[in-house]
């Protein structure tokens, strides 16, 4: 059964992607909203990053392929 907290972290990536949905004055709720406010938890990121090489990275901020 989920804690207090892990449901708090689900309402507020919900919530953060409901106003990234306002934000882009989509018509519709779709998954990319929720994508864009998982990239903004902080769990996430650090989670993503363990399991990425830096070099990586790094490239796909230049936009390196």
């Amino acid at each position: 059964m989920p804690t207090t907290e892990q449901q708090d972290r689900g309402f507020n990536i919900l919530t953060q992607a409901q106003l990234y949905c306002k934000k882009f004055r989509h018509q519709f709720f779709m998954p990319e909203h929720i994508l864009y406010a998982i990239t903004d938890d902080d769990n996430f990121t650090d989670a993503l990053f363990s399991y990425t090489d830096d070099e990586i990275l790094v490239q796909i901020t230049k936009g390196v392929n």
